[in-house]
């Protein structure tokens, strides 16, 4: 009896393991198939196939003015850990909605060994007019967009109006993010990220004067100068601005509502001499950041204005 209890304790953690008993697993594959064509878009098509990287066109309505959707396991690529231990229709289950109106999520950890730490892998993004990799694929559906790319010093007013309701357990930070290129380059050079919610709180190791606008204050952060860190990872070609809203607490019934100034962002680009009026805006990204975890995003409004000098 005492030689069969030693073989199950020494046996179980075997089971275990590769029974891909893991927190924030897909369990319920059919959630997060296609299903619905004309409505939903999700990751996994089959058991043993499911996407990493996909996006498509937003079918607009008064309250969106999102040109297209982005689902992006951007970790797997980049190498942030997840990538050795990724299985199909199981580490990822993610569907979004076609008309721009929010996406439900499951993420298992990204657990880097060399770091010691859990990193973010999945973005969720809604994107207006276009990302600063000119090849991006997914630009197609942003050119239509008159008023993008811009160069920071065409803009004259620059407003973002963001309702909606997040609910997740898990690690994740909702936010703004620009990435902006140079007038002659192909990809960007800089990323300024604009958090609200999070519940992932770390942050570059650089300090910088708070960014305030009328109605914001960001605490902000930087990697400026500290770009070969990200050399393994193949980030290494642009710097980051990581800024939190000083005031925004996670509540407890999801709704946040969001009613920003940008031109006021970039002024407080310019005048650090981050950014030059001349260095190209090519469009908005609305991101959930994601490390692990279950959420559901509904997105009520996210409109914009700008006006040209």
């Amino acid at each position: 009896m005492r030689k069969i209890l030693w073989i199950i304790i020494f046996i179980s953690p075997f089971f275990i393991t590769n029974s891909f008993a893991e927190k924030y697993a897909v369990e319920n594959i059919d959630k997060f198939k296609t299903n619905k064509v004309d409505e939903i878009d999700c990751n996994i098509y089959n058991e043993n196939f499911s996407r990493i990287k996909y996006f498509g066109e937003v079918n607009k309505n008064d309250n969106i003015d999102t040109d297209w959707y982005l689902f992006d396991a951007w970790g797997i690529k980049h190498k942030r850990g997840i990538e050795k231990k990724y299985k199909h229709g199981k580490s990822l289950g993610g569907c979004v909605n076609k008309n721009g109106t929010g996406f439900y999520y499951t993420a298992v950890k990204s657990w880097h060994p060399g770091k010691r730490k859990k990193q973010s892998w999945l973005n969720i993004t809604s994107v207006i007019g276009q990302r600063a990799w000119i090849a991006s694929e997914g630009n197609i559906y942003g050119k239509s967009n008159k008023n993008f790319p811009i160069s920071i010093g065409e803009i004259k007013k620059f407003q973002l109006a963001y309702d909606y309701n997040f609910k997740s357990k898990g690690t994740y930070n909702n936010n703004i993010t620009f990435f902006l290129r140079h007038h002659d380059d192909v990809q960007p050079f800089i990323e300024i990220m604009l958090k609200f919610d999070a519940t992932a709180r770390k942050h570059k190791k650089i300090r910088f004067k708070n960014l305030k606008t009328n109605n914001y204050e960001f605490i902000v952060w930087s990697n400026k100068g500290q770009e070969s860190k990200r050399k393994s990872e193949g980030l290494d070609y642009f710097f980051s601005i990581d800024s939190f809203e000083k005031n925004t607490k996670i509540n407890k019934d999801g709704n946040y509502s969001i009613d920003i100034n940008l031109k006021q962002v970039f002024d407080y680009l310019v005048e650090r001499k981050l950014v030059k009026n001349t260095d190209i805006v090519p469009g908005i990204e609305v991101t959930t950041e994601i490390w692990d975890g279950i959420g559901e995003m509904k997105i009520k409004k996210l409109k914009y204005e700008i006006v040209k000098n």
